[in-house]
């Protein structure tokens, strides 16, 4: 700290904690120090003059959101501009979401489904023919399921500019931030966007490697979705809106149910579930699957009876293959969304339908 003093340093910006909203300069560098009571800080850049840090300090603020209240209304705005004024500041929009629900509740029922082409290369035909596509197979699965879907009261948009949603880096951890402000928020919705129940599929065709889609971490409601995986928003809403755990990794369903408590256990034809100690179930792939092929995939997900089909599945396991799909499941395969309850005794397994 002396040594600071003598280098003309007297300010620190620093990064807030959980208790703390903003940004904020301090002229003892143990206020930036980390706190495990209150949560992450640090101090991030150092000044001689209070102006330089307070001019930093404002920038700083000014990149986070918002809960403004401008007249009588409440709303979450990316940065100050046109803030009349602020009354608290987050680093997640779904936490400025959360707080705004509290103070301005909204009555609406439905569930909005907003289709938006993001970073889409294609032509508006592609982007409508293959959100299409998802929306079909998410009533299939619903269908087959035994699940109503009326009780949602599920209604679908697509937005349909294919040049509007630009971000640098579609696979960005502010992605979220960068699709709502400088997308939905821009945007002329024929409906009242509620992030707390409404659903944003973003859908591209740019690259993404190996990557299918993904939700946002900072917004469980913006999903990131590539083109071809068809199954892909059946998979998400069996997230947000049932509340089920990913079936393809004993790491990520593990992970999610220290956070929720999944409704449906992993399956035991895991090779990856602690339970199985016998390397049973091919991974939950069909019995003709090669071992060596099975136990370097992902697990395909609960094992389901068929409708209509030679195979059946959990929608809330991975995306396939094209190969897999006619190697090993004969271009035959349901998806359907399935819970498990099993006896006191842990023996019998009968499959139960969510309804």
């Amino acid at each position: 700290m002396e040594l600071n003093v003598e280098l003309g340093i007297n300010w620190y910006l620093c990064k807030p904690t959980e208790t703390i909203s903003n940004y904020f300069c301090a002229q003892d560098v143990n206020e930036c120090e980390y706190n495990f009571d209150s949560g992450y800080s640090e101090y991030i850049n150092s000044y001689a003059e209070s102006e330089e840090c307070e001019e930093k300090e404002f920038e700083f603020n000014n990149e986070i959101w918002h809960l403004c209240k401008n007249q009588e209304n409440y709303v979450c705005q990316f940065g100050l501009q046109d803030c009349e004024e602020s009354v608290d500041t987050f680093y997640r929009f779904w936490a400025c979401a959360n707080e705004l629900e509290k103070l301005q509740p909204t009555s609406d029922e439905t569930t909005d489904v907003l289709f938006i082409p993001v970073n889409w290369r294609g032509t508006v035909d592609d982007f409508r023919f293959y959100a299409e596509i998802q929306n079909e197979v998410l009533l299939d699965t619903a269908d087959l399921s035994g699940l109503d879907l009326d009780i949602f009261n599920l209604q679908v948009h697509y937005f349909e500019d294919t040049e509007f949603c630009r971000v640098p880096y579609i696979q960005s951890v502010s992605i979220d931030t960068r699709v709502v402000s400088d997308c939905i928020n821009n945007i002329d919705l024929d409906f009242e966007f509620n992030p707390l129940k409404d659903k944003i599929i973003a859908l591209t065709d740019d690259d993404m490697g190996n990557v299918l889609g993904f939700t946002s971490s900072q917004f469980p409601y913006l999903n990131i979705v590539k083109y071809e995986r068809k199954a892909t928003l059946a998979h998400e809403l069996g997230h947000s809106s049932l509340n089920l755990c990913d079936e393809y990794s004993y790491y990520d369903w593990d992970r999610q149910n220290n956070d929720r408590d999944c409704p449906n256990p992993y399956p035991l034809c895991c090779l990856d579930n602690p339970d199985n100690r016998n390397n049973d179930g091919l991974n939950c792939y069909p019995e003709n699957t090669p071992f060596d092929y099975a136990e370097g995939r992902l697990c395909q997900g609960t094992v389901c009876d068929p409708t209509n089909a030679l195979h059946c599945r959990s929608v809330m396991g991975p995306g396939r293959t094209l190969r897999e799909m006619q190697d090993y499941y004969v271009n035959s395969l349901e998806v359907k969304y399935l819970t498990w309850e099993i006896d006191e005794q842990g023996g019998s397994e009968d499959t139960e339908l969510i309804t």
